[in-house]
């Protein structure tokens, strides 16, 4: 499908022609649309998020938290790099707001970031805060198996999930015929989930710390958006009753996220997948039966199943 266009591959291409065509202006702004048409708002707790004008923004102060994490070995590589600092795009906030605060990175002997100082937040108007989801590596990088070759759970939650719920599988429905005639047991029953992006976590609930600390000083108001960036489904629960409203973007960039969180386009997508209400209902459901999840119910009172999305007037799909 990449290649059918015929911009890519042809010997007798003309180059001037395909730089014409591909990312080209109008191709770029339809993208952006898309993408903007995308977004799935999940909470807007007192309408957080509404119609605005970007001017509204330019005399106020943002912060964004910074977050830390590892990355998994892959089929082209098997040595991993750490994933470090602000968790949304400074420099495209730069363009919406006056100031645009951020954290100071904490390194150990090794120059290694270990964790964040945060900024001084009384002066701070908004949070924009993102989030990965429980990044657990990606296809073919070995992730679930350990060296040794035992098995541990993949997690669709930012916190360490130890399998040992009432649902886990003691005895895996496939496995290896092994030399022995006996059957490969590829169970994770009592083992831990190892998520490269725990910090993700850490960061916005240090956020709202230090924004509930703040508001109790100056009695201001400081709307804390979460935006997830997310490859996989996840679940909610570790933070969504201690912010104001969530994004989720599927492949968007933070441009697209901002300037929804911001009230330039009203959100129009719904969701594609189940955000389960935890790992246990992860594990119970049946892997051949379509939306057999039970959804997280959130603070109020959504159910964020499959097609679940919220716009400015409140759920859609739903008369208002």
């Amino acid at each position: 499908m990449l290649f059918a266009p015929g911009l890519f591959e042809h010997p007798y291409l003309d180059l001037a022609n395909s730089m014409s065509v591909v990312a080209s202006r109008d191709k770029v702004e339809a993208g952006i649309a898309a993408q903007l048409d995308s977004v799935v708002m999940l909470k807007n707790a007192k309408r957080t998020i509404r119609k605005s004008s970007l001017a509204a923004y330019k005399n106020k102060t943002v912060y964004i938290p910074s977050s830390t994490g590892y990355g998994f070995p892959s089929v082209f590589s098997q040595s991993t790099t750490d994933v470090t600092g602000p968790t949304l795009d400074v420099e495209v906030a730069k363009t919406y707001f006056k100031n645009v605060l951020t954290d100071t990175p904490i390194l150990d002997a090794k120059g290694k970031v270990v964790g964040y100082r945060q900024p001084d937040l009384r002066k701070v108007d908004i949070v924009l805060a993102g989030m990965r989801s429980p990044d657990n590596g990606d296809n073919f990088t070995g992730a679930g198996l350990t060296k040794d070759g035992t098995f541990y759970p993949l997690s669709l939650q930012w916190k360490p999930y130890t399998a040992n719920g009432p649902n886990v599988r003691r005895t895996s429905i496939a496995g290896d015929i092994l030399p022995d005639g006996t059957r490969e047991n590829r169970s994770y029953f009592g083992q831990t989930s190892r998520i490269g992006n725990e910090y993700d976590l850490v960061a916005v609930m240090n956020t709202v710390e230090a924004v509930e600390k703040v508001e109790k000083q100056t009695g201001r108001d400081i709307p804390i958006i979460v935006s997830v960036k997310a490859k996989t489904s996840f679940i909610p629960a570790e933070f969504e009753k201690h912010v104001d409203a969530i994004l989720v973007g599927y492949s968007v960039n933070d441009k697209v996220l901002m300037e929804t969180a911001l009230g330039q386009h009203d959100p129009r997508g719904r969701l594609p997948m189940t955000s389960p209400k935890d790992m246990d209902a992860v594990e119970a459901q049946l892997e051949d039966v379509g939306e057999d999840m039970t959804p997280y119910r959130d603070s109020a009172g959504h159910h964020y199943s499959f097609g679940f999305g919220l716009n400015w007037k409140g759920v859609i799909g739903r008369k208002h």
